[in-house]
């Protein structure tokens, strides 16, 4: 039966934006309800999948703690320190847990693999953290190829073939694989080869919170978890609206949806309250602007409706952590030391920069106009005695309970902006940095991590 959802019209329109589909469809009450495929891509032809092959290894964790092979409050660095012969490791590294690395919520700012090196598993824990694991979200593609690899160890069977029994109850295709990574493990985190129904299946079944046809397959819980906003993911100046949110290798977006996300547009988006999975392969690589056109065309031109953000609940923990002085690690920005500081006169970020005391007011309940209270080049650009504080304007919010997330928009005779992320958990902190300006703000930027003291 075909749904009542707009697809022929979502197709027309991707096409006049110039963007080039590989296949589009729509799965729903577990049967396929409408699909096409544009020439050479056809029903039986396996797709790479890019990093939507991090949904499969989340799933694939989600059993192995289903089965209770393991607790998602597990230390990673326990699995590998033998066959590694790891000794002690940085602070950072050795609090890094599975749910960490679940929620791209680890120790490092920068991918630790690469064509540098060939041993993609051993170099996640040769690496240097930059922050402690557990405060601040970054894209950590090398965390997954390690989850990857953590299966193998456990089961002895790539995470593709650990699967293969649900897949086989999901009626997947027998030829699904992934490509492997120069050390043998499977690429985890990119190397996903598997054909667009398929992927509807696997998207479907998570929708389903791991219950396939009356057979739970998978701790619900765990599925619910995997698809829900769990930590903020849209903390920098670059962040897009359609990031609401991240679960366990799965994005949150709008209107109570989820989407296992692979470059150059490669999805599976799911939304439960309309039981209705829509899967796109299609080629964009390069072109940031045609990737959000694919998702955010869904909402158009599929449902018919707007997009409507799933925010946080504005929780905070100021009173905890007003007025304490964290200090910062040694850093190249020359950071050393962070304040909230909380008085009768209201809200400021205090910090300590090449060692001078600098402050930033700001309320979570409107904007702040004040200057900057760094100077920067004037009227004439390189003359040292023209330099002035910008005016700026600053917006702080509670993203989660521990996350403070202020952004800061220069409007003087330059113009331009940044963001700060301060996540405060236990006596750690965790800072997040990013600018967008030309020739100013240049030190804001990186991740730093520090204790309070």
């Amino acid at each position: 039966m075909k749904t009542q959802y707009n697809l022929d019209l979502y197709i027309k329109k991707m096409q006049n934006k110039g963007i080039r589909l590989h296949s589009a469809l729509l799965y729903s009450n577990y049967e396929l309800q409408e699909v096409h495929y544009f020439p050479p891509y056809d029903r039986e032809m396996r797709h790479r999948a890019y990093s939507t092959t991090k949904s499969f290894v989340a799933i694939a964790v989600g059993k192995l703690y289903t089965q209770g092979l393991i607790n998602l409050d597990d230390k990673i660095v326990d699995y590998f320190r033998e066959e590694f012969q790891l000794g002690q490791l940085p602070e950072y590294l050795e609090n890094n847990t599975i749910r960490n690395m679940l929620m791209m919520n680890t120790c490092y700012s920068a991918s630790t693999y690469g064509l540098h090196r060939k041993d993609w598993a051993r170099s996640y824990f040769d690496a240097k953290p930059t922050h402690p694991a557990g405060t601040l979200w970054f894209y950590d593609s090398s965390g997954s190829y390690v989850m990857g690899a953590l299966v193998k160890r456990l089961t002895g069977k790539d995470f593709v073939s650990y699967l293969r029994p649900e897949f086989d109850i999901l009626g997947l295709s027998p030829d699904i694989t992934c490509v492997a990574g120069p050390d043998g493990d499977m690429w985890a985190g990119s190397g996903l080869l598997i054909t667009p129904e398929d992927l509807a299946r696997v998207a479907y079944w998570i929708l389903n919170k791991g219950n396939w046809k009356g057979q739970q397959l998978l701790d619900p819980q765990y599925c619910v978890d995997a698809v829900s906003p769990l930590i903020c993911n849209y903390d920098d100046v670059s962040a897009i609206h359609v990031n609401r949110g991240y679960g366990y290798q799965i994005w949150a977006i709008p209107n109570g949806g989820f989407i296992f996300k692979g470059l150059g547009g490669q999805f599976a988006i799911g939304f439960p309250d309309k039981d209705l999975v829509f899967v796109c392969t299609a080629d964009v690589q390069g072109n940031q602007f045609m990737y959000d056109e694919l998702i955010d065309g869904v909402y158009e031109y599929i449902l018919g409706e707007d997009m409507t953000p799933r925010l946080p609940a504005p929780e905070n923990v100021l009173d905890q952590i007003a007025n304490v002085i964290y200090e910062i690690d040694p850093n190249p920005s020359g950071f050393s030391k962070v304040c909230v500081r909380k008085d009768e006169n209201g809200t400021s970020l205090c910090y300590v920069k090449n060692g001078v005391e600098l402050e930033l007011p700001f309320d979570t309940e409107q904007e702040i106009t004040c200057n900057f209270p760094e100077t920067f080049y004037g009227p004439q650009l390189l003359d040292e005695a023209q330099r002035i504080n910008y005016k700026c304007q600053i917006q702080a919010t509670w993203v989660e309970k521990h996350k403070l997330f202020l952004r800061v928009w220069a409007n003087d005779i330059y113009v331009g902006n940044m963001a700060i992320s301060l996540s405060f958990v236990g006596d750690k902190i965790g800072i997040k940095m990013s600018r967008a300006a030309q020739f100013f703000f240049d030190d804001y930027q990186g991740y730093y991590g520090g204790k309070k003291i």
